[in-house]
């Protein structure tokens, strides 16, 4: 196996143990989150779609939605029409309310090209001028990988939080035509991952982005866990992760800087991983057999006495 083959089978490795801390919400079950669910984002839903307006509904039926004050995103549409409803996965919507509409078909009744839980409540004017220009942003992109990329990332690192969601979906997706990142936007992650001003949300997956690279991982590992205000725990666990296992030659330093932080979460993230060094390197057993005498939190103490009395192999990943 070439070495671009082995990095992305461990890039996918990756994924699925980011999995449950980068998934939208929307996507959890009571059975738990699964590794790679099916996020459409809305380049993928775009594309199934003939027509895109927003509208309000004006009844709701057992087989039809009627909707009224319709306006047209992409396409021709009129200004009243119904919509197949199907009584088993409606949409989760009532009359009254404004949404936008993905639809597919040639005339009235249309049908939902969205799954119902991925249509998009409307509840103001405001709302509906930033989905209108999301929407011919990623239409306008359509077919370019890279221009796609950009607009994902622009909503990434923006004030919407709805946006920055559909962001999320997107740029998880494993096989997005937009990968592998160029070096410039490895590097703008990297940066993004350790911003302290950065929405969580953003930090993390700028790092888990930064991480689907060799150089990505390398960088970040290279700088965190960072300042002690300015350390993410959720960063620090994503780097390294990575850096363990795409066994980075840089992953013990960076681990045995976490396990010195002054911050408690980013010693508790640390110690998720020395474990599966503490074996291997004699740095690291040296620091596991400090803190296990001189650790000031008491039950941080008492986790790396158990951990030092019996060595696993693994890592845990505790967050």
């Amino acid at each position: 196996m070439s070495a671009a083959a082995r990095w992305r089978r461990r890039c996918a490795t990756l994924l699925v143990a980011l999995a449950p801390f980068l998934v939208p919400p929307r996507v959890a079950t009571s059975q738990g989150v699964h590794p790679l669910p099916d996020l459409r984002p809305l380049d993928t839903r775009l594309a199934r779609s003939d027509r895109i307006a927003f509208a309000t509904i004006e009844a709701i039926e057992i087989g039809r939605i009627h909707v009224r004050d319709a306006v047209a995103v992409v396409g021709r549409i009129e200004t009243e029409f119904s919509i197949k409803r199907s009584p088993s996965a409606p949409p989760p919507l009532e009359a009254g309310e404004r949404a936008l509409w993905l639809l597919r078909g040639a005339r009235p009744p249309y049908v939902l090209a969205d799954r119902p839980e991925d249509v998009v409540r409307i509840r103001s004017a405001e709302q509906e001028r930033l989905w209108r220009r999301a929407v011919l942003q990623i239409a306008d992109a359509s077919g370019d990988p890279a221009r796609l990329l950009a607009v994902y990332l622009e909503w990434l690192d923006g004030v919407s939080d709805e946006l920055r969601g559909a962001a999320e979906r997107a740029l998880f997706v494993p096989n997005a035509a937009f990968f592998p990142l160029p070096d410039d936007v490895v590097e703008a992650r990297v940066a993004a991952a350790l911003d302290p001003d950065a929405p969580a949300s953003t930090r993390l997956l700028s790092a888990a982005l930064a991480t689907r690279s060799e150089r990505g991982v390398t960088l970040l590992l290279a700088r965190i866990p960072g300042a002690e205000d300015a350390a993410d725990p959720a960063v620090t666990s994503t780097a390294l992760r990575a850096g363990l296992l795409g066994h980075d030659a840089t992953a013990e330093a960076a681990l045995l800087r976490a396990l010195r932080h002054p911050r408690l979460e980013i010693r508790r993230v640390a110690l998720g991983f020395a474990s599966h060094l503490q074996s291997r390197s004699a740095g690291v057993a040296s620091q596991l057999a400090r803190m296990a005498r001189d650790e000031p939190d008491a039950e941080l103490r008492e986790q790396v006495r158990k951990i030092v009395a019996s060595p696993t192999a693994e890592p845990t990943g505790a967050e």
